[in-house]
């Protein structure tokens, strides 16, 4: 009975996501002027943006209005405006970057913005410190992601939550600020609907759809044994999607060492000097449920190969991070002129994320795909493709700067 009860409640909730994929489809929902533009998923578009809404000099021309409403949704109505400024990464000490800057005569307010990226060491305390010094009567130091996860310790050192750092999110306060500011320009066409476009980004990147889940939460509390049927399916979800990724890290592993990252061309694994999820010091392979709960606590997990050349070993790897947008291909231990060595213009000299659309819980956006055998396969190839490339570039580089 338990299970025609799951087997119910899963077909009436995809019933209600097939209605709402048809309404996003009429309404034109689906297209996104910054998704089109690529730069929805960039940390600086969101905080630039943002830092523009929130000053009273921005070329929106509403003054301290989107400034005023922002400190009232977190729970700062009460300061005195005198003369506020907003920054969008301003430089302290060290070179160091605050996203988002308040200033104001008696107060201060910085904002470290995470959408995608890795907490710095001693990120956080350095910032506090920063504000701190600033002897204001007032300063707070908060920290913004798209679902409110907590920093890292390395990034905290000392500092505590709620008492010295405070959690904000892009689902919850940001997207609540954005209704309150359409509202505020319901007659400025062009700002309400530029800013109606960045609230449906968030809904995007946050899986966000008041409206669907007012009818899945009607489905699921309408009698006991609903109620327990998504229980069973909540307890169960999170393995369902570790278990996917477990089987596609190892088929990845097994196509590139049957196909580009041969034995016979001196390639090894690099597991156990990265990522100690697969195998262990002595190269035998880890259990399956021992490997699984190894990728379940890591937070950035994935394979990497190596390989003696000159007497020194390098790697090549892609990993996955629970905060990444996607998969990251990355190298180390090349010619030390390698570390200049950009594949293309918007990449970092030591990685690059990949041009496959890839991720794994928890993230908010997530590749549903990966449950169809042909687009799994797939995915698995194209990332083949990708790493292949980039060894042969590396390689390629470090043949011709050893001439």
């Amino acid at each position: 009975m338990e299970k025609i009860k799951i087997e119910s409640l899963l077909k009436q909730v995809e019933t209600i996501n097939k209605k709402y994929d048809e309404i996003d489809k009429i309404t034109g929902r689906n297209f996104n002027v910054f998704e089109a533009g690529n730069i929805g998923h960039l940390e600086t578009f969101h905080t630039q943006l943002i830092a523009e809404l929130l000053s009273p000099d921005g070329s929106h021309n509403q003054k301290d209005k989107f400034l005023r409403l922002f400190l009232e949704t977190i729970g700062l109505k009460n300061l005195k405006l005198i003369n506020p400024k907003s920054y969008a990464e301003f430089v302290i000490d060290n070179n160091r970057r605050i996203d988002i800057l308040i200033e104001d005569e008696d107060f201060i307010i910085g904002i470290e913005a995470k959408v995608y990226a890795n907490d710095g060491n001693k990120q956080l305390k350095d910032y506090f410190e920063f504000l701190k010094n600033k002897n204001k009567k007032e300063f707070k130091l908060y920290y913004l992601t798209l679902d409110r996860h907590l920093p890292d310790d390395k990034s905290l050192q000392d500092l505590k939550i709620d008492e010295e750092v405070f959690l904000l999110s892009f689902e919850n306060e940001i997207y609540n600020w954005l209704n309150e500011c359409i509202k505020e320009v319901s007659d400025v066409p062009i700002i309400r609907e530029g800013l109606y476009q960045y609230k449906l980004l968030l809904e995007k990147l946050t899986n966000k759809n008041t409206q669907k889940e007012v009818e899945v939460k009607e489905i699921i509390g309408k009698d006991v044994e609903s109620v327990k049927a998504a229980d069973e399916i909540v307890r169960n979800y999170p393995d369902v999607w570790y278990e996917k990724e477990h089987e596609l890290w190892m088929n990845l592993f097994n196509f590139l060492v049957d196909n580009y990252f041969k034995k016979e061309d001196g390639w090894e694994n690099g597991d156990k000097d990265i990522y100690n999820i697969w195998y262990d010091e002595n190269e035998n392979r880890i259990p399956y449920e021992k490997s699984l709960e190894e990728l379940k606590k890591a937070k950035v997990r994935g394979i990497c190969l190596k390989k003696i050349i000159n007497k020194k070993c390098i790697y090549i790897g892609v990993e996955y991070g629970n905060n990444y947008k996607n998969c990251c291909l990355w190298y180390k231990g090349f010619n030390e002129k390698l570390n200049n060595f950009k594949f293309d213009k918007d990449t970092e000299s030591y990685w690059m994320f990949s041009d496959i659309e890839l991720r794994f819980y928890p993230n908010n956006s997530l590749s549903f795909e990966l449950f169809n055998d042909r687009e799994f396969n797939s995915k698995i190839r194209k990332l083949a493709n990708e790493l292949n490339t980039l060894k042969d570039k590396l390689l390629g580089k470090q043949n011709e700067l050893s001439r």
